[in-house]
């Protein structure tokens, strides 16, 4: 197989070998079909070098790195859902593999990474990968996947199943784990309580700092960008959401005597500023 480098406005899927992670990678980034350079930027400012296609300098360091589509993506946004999914799916599945093999080590088949796409389309990678945004060493580690270490420890299964897929990096994740916490919330009515619990255990020195902690716990701010609280200025809403209903429930375990209109303010607040964020990492 060849890289087709001909336009410099296109994108591949592919597998950080060392990193274990997975992105969408401009064609102009890449060496030969097994290396590919990356910038030494936070992530935001990563995300935007890559959505420019930005033309790598001589800081930037050389990856191994294993193709998975087979041919280039012409389209941005087309590239980001393609490796969002790729990345939620084998996360989902790492995920479940763990904790089953923590009892009983048991051999999984890999998943396709779209249902969508043809067998032509992508190559299925030898591991599975982890949800990652970015290689880990230019990723904030507020949004990287580990952040879920700081929340309690004693889960059940079905804890470690929605903890392993925070912070939700797109749309249709968000969507698929929000479903997922309605049912809870309606079946498993102790599981759902330990998950606010242990939601509530991430810390923070004052109301406005656990709510905002939480959040960014949970989300990316690429996805809190397409939110409001309640679905004003042609956003989402927010406030509809089981999500919604976990993080006012974690904040009023430490916080009884605050209102939910306080929290939809606070909350809100942050929500409006996930663009603000995005620019510039030192925002709240």
């Amino acid at each position: 197989m060849e890289l087709e480098i001909g336009n410099n406005t296109a994108w591949y899927i592919v597998k950080f070998l060392e990193e274990n992670s997975v992105e969408a990678v401009p064609v102009n980034w890449f060496k030969d079909l097994n290396h590919c350079y990356w910038p030494p930027y936070k992530d935001t400012v990563v995300a935007e070098a890559i959505r420019l296609n930005e033309v790598p300098s001589k800081s930037w360091k050389l990856y191994n790195c294993k193709l998975l589509s087979k041919s280039k993506i012409v389209d941005y946004p087309t590239a980001m859902k393609k490796a969002c999914r790729a990345q939620y799916e084998s996360e989902l599945s790492e995920a479940e593999s763990a904790t089953n093999n923590s009892i009983k080590r048991i051999k999984k088949k890999n998943k396709k990474y779209d249902d969508t796409m043809s067998d032509e389309e992508y190559s299925t990678p030898n591991k599975r990968t982890k949800l990652i945004p970015f290689p880990p060493t230019f990723v904030n580690s507020a949004n990287a996947i580990g952040n879920v270490d700081i929340i309690h420890k004693e889960k059940t299964k079905e804890e470690e199943i929605i903890y392993r897929q925070f912070p939700i990096t797109c749309l249709e994740h968000f969507n698929k784990l929000d479903d997922e916490l309605k049912q809870i919330k309606l079946s498993k009515v102790d599981v759902y309580d330990a998950l606010v619990k242990n939601m509530s255990l991430i810390g923070g020195s004052s109301f406005s700092e656990l709510l905002r902690r939480i959040l960014k716990t949970i989300l990316t701010n690429q996805v809190a960008e397409q939110f409001s609280w309640f679905g004003r200025q042609k956003k989402l809403s927010f406030a509809t959401t089981a999500l919604a209903d976990l993080v006012k429930s974690a904040v009023k375990i430490k916080y009884k005597e605050e209102t939910d209109k306080h929290i939809e303010c606070v909350a809100g607040t942050w929500l409006a500023k996930a663009k603000e964020r995005m620019k510039n990492p030192t925002t709240n």
